[in-house]
């Protein structure tokens, strides 16, 4: 089955970005189990990857009618449309685009994914209505997007297939206690120096301002430093250096180290190596965030907040920790109470690597394929009962 990956933004790319690191993973894993992929991306990419066509830059008619062209020439079997409303502008004209492939001679079977579902501006609901109904299937990335389909646009439920997002980041390659030696030899501490590891960009609503002062209170008793890896982006500036005169006001700064964006292999090494990684989100816990699945990905004890649906793989106890969104001391209790409880970091060790081989790249392409397969069998029994 051939593929067609259409994303605002694919990885490398000067600016960082989930969804471009989400359909970078997916074209690996379908090219893995044996379908050709065509990516049609923006000027942005710096990808040297084959069949990547990077023909569009504001996403308005003339980009759109590039892509129908170049689709239409490549004649895929399925063209999955990786969307988010802020990433393809607010014009009207890409949006059309599924209708002008169910138009179009041999047309493909259209399946849009739904990063998210609206957002930034009124007109992105009209929007996610029109790509639902032009479109033959609907992917939802977690149980939130779904629920607020099914409660947003009920009509075009029966579409609709849940398939969760993977992590960014690779399997670590070393084993443990190489890892440890590496992350603190690269904090310059010594062997027996306490980590905490943290990922993703320093953005509002991560949390990371209650991870800075829950270090505060870590340090009144002990010495614990804090690797944040990923890349400041020129929107999170502001909110970077707020972080960081907060550290400098609560006399945490030399014990915070901002290792920036890093090879996606050397982030999960390093991670590895942590004593337990902290992501505590403002708005709770949710398989949504690519953040979180590199926990379960590197398989470190993990705390987080509470997650706004309930998951198996988000089982307080058993596969992460949880506290109060913007709880300081109830952070700093609960990560003190893991870091001298071995029994505990062992329990949600095994427990995340259970949870995770969900989140696995090859089995994420299978659903894929699987929809495709599907539609495409439906698309095949209407045409023998026409005939």
């Amino acid at each position: 089955m051939r593929f067609a990956l259409v994303t605002a933004d694919y990885q490398p790319a000067a600016v960082a970005c989930g969804v471009g690191d989400y359909t970078r993973c997916l074209r690996r894993a379908l090219e893995e189990l044996g379908h050709p992929c065509l990516v049609l991306t923006s000027a942005r990419s710096h990808s040297g990857e084959p069949d990547v066509q990077r023909l569009a830059g504001r996403w308005g008619p003339r980009e759109t009618l590039a892509a129908w062209r170049a689709l239409r020439r490549w004649r895929p079997d399925v063209v999955s449309l990786q969307y988010t409303p802020d990433l393809y502008g607010y014009g009207v004209a890409f949006k059309l685009l599924p209708l002008l492939l169910r138009w179009t001679r041999g047309s493909p079977r259209v399946v849009t994914t739904f990063h998210t579902l609206v957002g930034g501006r009124r007109v992105s609901g009209p929007y996610a209505a029109l790509l639902a109904a032009s479109s033959h299937g609907v992917v939802s990335t977690n149980a939130e997007l779904t629920e607020l389909f099914r409660r947003r646009l009920p009509w075009w439920k029966g579409k609709l297939r849940e398939i969760p997002i993977g992590a960014s980041i690779p399997e670590p390659r070393v084993d443990r206690s190489s890892a440890r030696r590496s992350l603190r030899e690269r904090l310059g501490q010594n062997a027996d120096a306490t980590v905490l590891g943290a990922f993703g960009f320093p953005a509002p609503g991560k949390g990371l301002e209650t991870l800075v002062q829950a270090m505060a209170a870590l340090n009144e008793s002990s010495e614990v430093h804090l690797a944040v890896i990923g890349e400041t982006r020129p929107g999170d500036r502001a909110h970077r250096a707020m972080l960081d005169r907060r550290a400098r006001d609560l006399r945490v700064d030399g014990r915070i180290h901002w290792l920036g964006r890093l090879p996606e292999q050397e982030v999960s090494d390093l991670l590895l190596g942590a004593d337990a990684y902290v992501v505590p989100y403002d708005d709770g816990a949710s398989l949504r965030r690519g953040t979180l699945i590199a926990g379960f990905r590197v398989g470190v004890p993990i705390v987080t907040t509470p997650p706004r649906y309930p998951d198996p793989a988000l089982s307080p106890g058993e596969t992460i920790l949880t506290v109060p969104p913007r709880s300081p001391g109830a952070l700093a209790a609960e990560i003190r109470r893991l870091l001298t409880d071995p029994h505990l970091q062992e329990r949600l060790r095994k427990g995340s690597a259970a949870a995770a081989a969900r989140f696995e790249w090859p089995a994420i392409a299978a659903d894929y394929v699987a929809v495709g397969e599907r539609l495409r069998g439906k698309e095949d029994r209407v045409r023998s009962e026409r005939t």
